[in-house]
């Protein structure tokens, strides 16, 4: 949370955020974000609805659809 509060753009992830903070939905992850001083943030939910928080604004986006992966070389998993 130090690194957010000087951060402009944040991009954590929902599942890693509930382990670690015990946020209990997406909109929650991003308010203690906010409150801490981030200006732009999408909380990253696994393909499911994701929350992008931006110029005082907070919008949720439904879900994606789910794809498995033929080869994650280039998605930068290498």
């Amino acid at each position: 949370m130090a690194a957010a509060r000087v951060s402009d753009i944040v991009l954590p992830s929902f599942e890693d955020e509930q382990a670690l903070f015990g946020d209990e939905t997406p909109a929650a992850c991003a308010a203690r974000y906010r409150n801490a001083g981030c200006r732009e943030l999408v909380v990253k939910n696994g393909g499911d609805a994701m929350v992008i928080a931006a110029d005082g604004e907070t919008v949720t986006l439904d879900g994606l659809a789910k794809v498995k992966p033929v080869d994650t070389t280039g998605a930068g998993d290498s």
